[in-house]
């Protein structure tokens, strides 16, 4: 969620990550004390097969 929530933001680089990692107004949309950093959602991207593009879409 976070991910999409960073594209609707114009947050497009991974590397905008380690900005909104404690971003207060993000947080609170998604509920979360602190979100994924630059190195977890490169992880994430690293990790993409035809299994994981299909739930990112149903999303």
């Amino acid at each position: 969620m976070q991910l999409v929530y960073q594209i609707i933001a114009s947050y497009f680089e991974d590397n905008c990550a380690d900005e909104l990692t404690n971003d207060p107004v993000m947080t609170a949309i998604l509920d979360k004390e602190a979100l994924a950093s630059q190195p977890i959602l490169s992880r994430f991207w690293n990790r993409m097969d035809g299994d994981t593009l299909s739930q990112l879409d149903m999303i």
